[in-house]
């Protein structure tokens, strides 16, 4: 048999340790099988450095290119209805010259107009009897203000999800908190969203031991999630003349572009994206990654950042939020939970002061152990499961 992949919107880095590792998951899920990925060019390029640095399985993939829309909303229509036939179209010819038929259908991301073109098309195509769309921060748009933003006037997510629902397809969400929250802010999604955990292929060469004095304190990702109050804390530290040094794993993008920040405050306020091998040496060199992003926004995303935290062995400090607060009661003791910036900040100075090593220890030893609940070959039998149901 065979299963189809599609990543419908990312292009070069965007996503791509995510798909890669989504692909090892179906693999381990379905050994036997025939993977087709329909990826963007550099997407594609970007995957396989991901697969080969990981010291992934070897996987058989029939890699497929895919012309990606880029206008923004409903104009999106017309190339998403494009790219979603040319998958569906592949089902077919597949299914025709094998004696085997196609397993099922899986989209690694969407837009709300993603879901628009395969609830249109699904109305007269033929396809298989099970489609899947993993909704990564797409999801998030459940609690946006009506026409908030000006790509989105005209449709919404939930006006999609609304919509006459094919009885061939479903939903994945990234971790089972996600999934709850989804179904309660959305109703319709009920019977049609399942939850699997993030995939992760993990870095094979982390170094366990600290080379420094001084505590070090590290943002990962996004600097529109939480940089600036990041930025605050590590000022007011700095005032302080303590032990502490901070810096950006990632680089500015956004309205952080525009602010006069300080590298003297915070290291690594690089201006354009950076690559890989930059973000490793970076991630390797910080103590503690921290999180001071507003709790509302994990409800209904998954934060591949946090697992870069796990990837490197980094103790988090995070303003309490569902999603990571659930693993945190699978993991153990991985860090330290902040109600507020100011005990954030706290913990902080705290940790500056008077370094707890054997407490770091015991931490990088959980989170170590605990992240093996995000490994391909652990989540295979709950993707081969929802998959399997509609088969």
């Amino acid at each position: 048999m065979s299963i189809i992949l599609c990543e419908p919107q990312c292009a070069g880095f965007e996503h791509a340790a995510f798909n890669a590792a989504l692909l090892c998951t179906v693999g381990a899920a379905f050994p036997d099988d025939e993977i087709v990925f329909f990826a963007e060019t550099t997407h594609r390029r970007e995957i396989e450095k991901v697969l080969i640095s990981t010291q992934a399985p070897p996987l058989q993939i029939d890699w497929r290119a895919a012309q990606l829309p880029t206008s923004r909303g409903l104009r999106r229509l017309p190339a998403e209805r494009a790219l979603v036939q040319s998958v569906l179209a592949v089902c077919g010819s597949t299914a025709a010259r094998s004696s085997t038929p196609v397993r099922g259908v899986l989209f690694c991301s969407a837009t709300e107009i993603t879901i628009l073109a395969l609830k249109q098309l699904l109305r007269s195509v033929s396809a298989p009897p099970g489609i899947h769309i993993v909704l990564h921060g797409v999801l998030r748009s459940l609690e946006e203000p009506r026409w908030r933003k000006p790509w989105r006037w005209g449709f919404s997510l939930r006006q999609a999800l609304r919509m006459k629902h094919p009885p061939n397809l479903k939903y994945i969400a990234l971790s089972q908190s996600i999934c709850d929250y989804a179904a309660r802010a959305e109703p319709s999604l009920k019977d049609n969203l399942r939850a699997i955990d993030m995939p992760r292929l993990w870095n094979s060469e982390v170094s366990t031991k600290r080379d420094s004095a001084r505590a070090r304190f590290g943002f990962f990702g996004s600097t529109a999630k939480g940089f600036a109050p990041f930025y605050e804390i590590a000022r007011a530290v700095k005032s302080q003349n303590l032990a502490a040094d901070f810096s950006l794993v990632g680089f500015l993008n956004g309205r952080d572009l525009q602010c006069d920040y300080n590298e003297n405050i915070v290291a690594g306020l690089s201006r354009a994206p950076i690559s890989q091998q930059e973000y490793s040496v970076r991630a390797a060199a910080i103590d503690y990654a921290v999180w001071p992003a507003n709790a509302a926004h994990y409800r209904l995303t998954a934060s591949a950042s946090f697992l870069d935290a796990l990837d490197y062995l980094k103790p988090v400090i995070y303003l309490a939020n569902p999603y990571i607060d659930a693993y945190a009661q699978q993991l153990g003791d991985i860090g330290y939970r902040c109600e507020t910036l100011a005990q954030m900040q706290n913990v902080i100075e705290t940790l500056a002061r008077e370094f707890p090593a054997e407490r770091y220890e015991q931490q990088r030893a959980a989170l170590l152990r605990g992240r093996e609940i995000f490994e391909p070959t652990k989540i295979a039998p709950t993707l081969k499961a929802i998959i399997e149901e509609h088969s």
